[in-house]
């Protein structure tokens, strides 16, 4: 901090995504922004604020400047109040919205592996199943007898899910 700033409050989002701005801490901070309640936001990077460029830009230079907040990065320095500090404060977001567009690639590039290779990605096999130390399905075989003759024998009468949940459920 500048000599003789002091912080007003720690917005802190732990366990949400920056993926998007429905973020309980950062909606406060922006209502607190809007009533004045401080003149400035730190954060420790860019990417902390937010993972979307277009996110990142409205929220720094729409938000904040109509709000009179000044946005500093502890870890890169720029000032948005020059050209060239804003220039250089996009190019930091766009790196950031890369860097979550390419974390999404390699997620779903992962599942789609993971399945192919029959490993189960989710954490509830299918009735019927269960699911192995390697990930894989196999037949439990205690819940294998109910699943073909009833779920089976009720799907070839023609039931729908619908009708052969409620079949199970009474």
């Amino acid at each position: 901090l500048p000599k003789g700033d002091r912080v007003y409050r720690i917005y802190k989002d732990d366990g949400y995504t920056g993926a998007n701005l429905n973020r309980p801490a950062l909606q406060r901070l922006l209502q607190d922004a809007k009533v004045g309640k401080f003149g400035g936001v730190i954060v420790y990077r860019t990417d902390r604020l937010g993972r979307s460029i277009k996110d990142i830009v409205r929220l720094v230079l729409d938000e904040f400047e109509r709000c009179g907040v000044v946005f500093k990065s502890a870890a890169e320095p720029y000032d948005t109040s020059t050209p060239q500090g804003k220039l250089f404060f996009v190019q930091l977001a766009s790196f950031a919205d890369f860097e979550r567009s390419v974390i999404v690639e390699r997620y779903r590039e992962g599942r789609r592996r993971r399945a192919g290779e029959g490993v189960w990605m989710s954490w509830v096999p299918p009735y019927g199943y269960r699911k192995g130390k390697d990930r894989k399905l196999a037949i439990d075989p205690e819940e294998a007898p109910v699943y073909t003759d009833v779920l089976i024998k009720k799907a070839l009468e023609g039931l729908c899910a619908v009708r052969i949940a409620k079949h199970l459920n009474s």
